[in-house]
């Protein structure tokens, strides 16, 4: 009797479930396809349900599958939105180092902000922060400070963080904006997005290639000790 009792109410239990799940489909079905365009220079296929004061809320695609799941973003991630059938409605309403929003100097700093997210390497910093890396291991140097003959962990951590003051990304030179026409400043801002991107990316690429190098630099010191 039990058992034919927990399986009736197993069965009830998943026919719900399957209910919700096809009426969420459903639901789905009848939400605008849009893409959005977010802040950060990434692009998401999004099945828009509703607009609020402050998020949207809908389905994000997962990967390339047809698979669809819950996703609230805050309107300040949002630039815009789109699709065949429509034209840009954009999100994003916040200023731009304090102008008024514009449109257009707002996508050109996001379409900077893609470019280098997407195509930019750090490549020359990682090689330099390598190079900083080894010498701060370096037997020399260490026997010279007296630090870390024990243990060679605090080197391992510090490392990373020393290698950011020395090989550090220059400065985004302010340029005079009085005397330029339109197409001049929106360049300026695809150059700031650029720059945003491009600074953290090359302080990451430091930090790993101090790493790399403190570690290199102790494994050849275990070699030479082995010698």
């Amino acid at each position: 009797m039990k058992k034919n009792i927990t399986k009736t109410l197993l069965t009830f239990l998943l026919m719900f479930f399957l209910l919700i799940l096809v009426n969420a489909q459903d639901e789905k079905k009848e939400f605008k396809n849009v893409t959005l365009y977010l802040l950060s220079g990434d692009t998401v296929e999004y099945k828009l349900s509703e607009i609020k004061e402050d998020h949207i809320n809908g389905y994000r695609r997962i990967k390339n599958k047809d698979v669809w799941k819950f996703k609230a973003y805050p309107n300040l991630d949002v630039l815009y939105y789109n699709s065949k059938s429509l034209n840009k409605n954009w999100v994003y309403k916040q200023s731009l180092e304090g102008l008024e929003f514009t449109p257009k100097f707002v996508e050109k700093y996001v379409l900077g902000k893609k470019m280098a997210k997407y195509n930019y390497k750090p490549k020359k910093y990682f090689f330099l922060g390598l190079l900083s890396g080894f010498s701060i291991g370096s037997r020399f140097l260490l026997t010279m400070l007296g630090f870390f003959n024990k243990s060679r962990t605090p080197i391992l951590i510090a490392a990373p963080v020393l290698t950011t003051f020395i090989v550090r990304t220059k400065s985004f030179k302010s340029k005079d904006k009085s005397e330029m026409n339109n197409k001049e400043l929106l360049e300026i801002e695809y150059e700031k997005g650029y720059y945003s991107v491009k600074k953290t990316k090359n302080y990451i690429g430091s930090s790993a290639g101090g790493f790399a190098g403190v570690v290199l630099s102790i494994l050849l010191n275990n070699l030479l000790d082995k010698g």
